[in-house]
């Protein structure tokens, strides 16, 4: 009758609605869970893009995976790089701080985009020394297993060869190379530090130490190294006398010449700074360099970042963090005051909303489904058990179908399964 339809159009608009709103609030958790996961993404990156410039990037995932843990590792063969500004103690003398850390800039920056061209790894600075190397990224270890060490030694000198071409009439450089074993690893927990320790990295410093302004210098270890165009153009120097080593049979190499760039000098390049300003001041330039250098390339790195649109995300480990980036960004909770239906769509870009689809479908839609369609299967033939039982057992197809003939009735059965 007219109040049993009505009822039953009640219990199933009621039924709509439930599932209706589980849908939203399904949704709507969904939504709030990849905007955060996105902001801590976003700010993991930030935090990388920070790291990436104290250490090589294959220590930053231990390091943020378990922090405090100790990163060490023992590579079987790498090649160090020294680079020294020559007569550092005159250019000390004659620039004022702000020139000569500008000047000190200037020249690692340079050194550092000759790197990064030729694939070589940065280690640190020390002064007026820079540190590079090759054989020590996961990356340069494959590639010496499968092409020689000579593939990764003839970008190092490569590198080498371009960083002798930023030479001016007042710069001069020294570079030592030295090839062997080393350890690696992590040092420190604050300002922590990638650093290579044994007797490969002292022979590095000596043959730069005893080497000759303008060429790269190297022994007997890493000139059975090289392939056999690159020893074309080296040259045999001789015994060369060294610290703890005695003497020892030294190579140097020049790259071939190539066009360069004039190089501007700096304005007061030749103001001295007086008595104040001797040896006492240059260490002191020199302990604080690294710093000052890390601190500029971390800001910039920062600085890309947030011109890139990542978004900051509130951290777990530092309230003075959270506190900060509260006043920059809305939270969530005040997202929602302002729309009260799918309040968390607000902000989200197209390619934000195509990336929370994928993701919802992938983490909602297919999450467990070869369990549930197994269960269902089951729950199939459960169902089907029973249902055949009944058939055999009352003699189902001797009863008349208003469809079909009861000869039917087990040929539909099999369809529908």
């Amino acid at each position: 009758d007219q109040w049993e339809i009505s009822y039953r159009v009640f219990l199933l608009s009621i039924t709509l609605v439930v599932a209706i709103v589980k849908k939203f609030e399904i949704e709507k958790n969904s939504r709030l869970k990849f905007a955060k996961d996105m902001r801590a993404k976003n700010q993991s990156r930030k935090m990388f893009c920070v790291l990436e410039y104290m250490m090589p990037y294959h220590v930053v995932g231990p390091m943020l995976a378990d922090p405090g843990a100790v990163i060490a590792e023992e590579i079987n063969q790498v090649s160090i790089m020294f680079i020294l500004i020559t007569e550092f103690d005159k250019f000390t003398r004659e620039k004022t701080p702000t020139e000569l850390l500008k000047f000190l800039n200037d020249q690692f920056t340079q050194y550092d985009d000759i790197c990064n061209q030729n694939k070589v790894t940065k280690i640190e600075t020390v002064g007026e020394e820079y540190v590079a190397a090759v054989g020590v990224l996961p990356s340069d270890i494959e590639d010496n297993t499968r092409f020689g060490h000579s593939f990764l030694l003839d970008r190092l000198l490569l590198a080498g060869g371009k960083i002798l071409g930023c030479q001016t009439a007042d710069v001069k450089l020294k570079i030592g190379i030295h090839t062997g074993p080393i350890v690696a690893g992590v040092i420190g927990t604050k300002l922590p530090r990638y650093r290579l320790f044994g007797d490969t990295i002292n022979s590095a410093a000596r043959m730069m130490q005893k080497g000759v302004p303008g060429v790269c210098q190297f022994g007997v270890e890493t000139h059975g190294e090289l392939s056999e165009t690159i020893k074309a153009q080296v040259k045999e120097r001789g015994e060369v006398e060294m610290k703890g080593k005695g003497k020892i049979m030294a190579y140097t190499y020049v790259a071939p010449s190539e066009d360069k760039k004039p190089q501007k000098k700096e304005g007061n390049e030749s103001a001295p700074l007086g008595p104040s300003t001797s040896s006492k001041s240059a260490a002191l330039l020199r302990k604080a360099l690294p710093k000052v250098l890390l601190m500029a390339k971390a800001k910039k790195a920062i600085m890309d970042s947030v011109s890139q649109g990542a978004v900051a995300v509130d951290s777990e480990q530092e309230k003075r963090f959270e506190e900060a980036l509260r006043v920059a960004h809305k939270t969530d909770e005040d997202e929602e005051k302002k729309y009260w239906f799918l309040s968390e769509r607000a902000g989200f870009s197209p390619e934000m909303e195509e990336e929370w689809r994928v993701s919802f479908h992938e983490n909602a839609v297919l999450k467990n489904i070869e369990q549930r369609l197994a269960f269902l299967c089951i729950l199939l033939l459960l169902i089907s058990g029973l249902e055949l039982q009944c058939l055999i057992r009352w003699h189902v197809w001797r009863y008349p179908h208003s469809l079909y003939s009861p000869s039917m009735r087990w040929p539909v059965f099999i369809y529908t399964r």
